[in-house]
C-alpha cells in the first residue's frame, strides 16, 4: 500500500536501554480535494506588431491569452518590453485580463509604447503573472 493511501500510521520507537518501547498512532494525510497551488498555463504570448511613432517611440502590441485553476485569486499581470539587455518600458495588465481573453477565446491585445532606436528584431517582452 502506498503512504499516500493510508487512513493511519503506526510509529515505534524502540531503544535497548529504554525499559518499553514508545508507541503513537498518527493520522494519515490526506489529499484535499481541491487543489492548494494556483495554475496558469500562458497560451499565448506573441509579439505580433510594432510601428515606429516617428517621435522616438515606437508601439509594441502583444498578443497574452492564459487559463488558470479555482486556486487562483485575482492574477496580476506586468508585461515588460526589453531590446538585448536594455529595459525599455513595461505596463500593468489590470484585473484578470489575460484569463478573460481565454474564456472568450478571443484575442486579447495590449499595446506598450517605449522609446527605441534600435530594430524591432532585437525586442522581446517578459512576462510576469502574480496570484493576488
Amino acid at each position: 500500500m502506498d503512504a499516500k493511501d493510508a487512513i493511519t500510521a503506526g510509529v515505534t520507537v524502540s531503544d535497548p536501554n529504554a525499559i518499553e518501547d514508545a508507541t503513537k498512532i498518527a493520522n494519515g494525510w490526506v489529499q484535499p480535494t481541491t487543489p492548494l497551488d494556483c495554475t496558469v498555463n500562458v497560451q499565448d504570448f506573441c509579439l505580433t506588431g510594432a510601428s515606429n511613432n516617428g517621435d522616438k517611440t515606437w508601439d509594441f502590441v502583444f498578443t497574452i491569452r492564459a487559463a488558470s485553476n479555482n486556486a487562483c485569486g485575482p492574477l496580476s499581470t506586468t508585461l515588460e518590453v526589453i531590446s538585448e539587455d536594455n529595459y525599455l518600458a513595461n505596463v500593468i495588465i489590470p484585473g484578470n485580463g489575460i484569463v478573460s481573453a481565454f474564456d472568450c477565446n478571443c484575442d486579447k491585445e495590449f499595446t506598450v509604447t517605449a522609446e527605441f532606436a534600435g530594430t524591432t528584431g532585437d525586442v522581446y517582452g517578459q512576462l510576469d503573472i502574480r496570484n493576488g
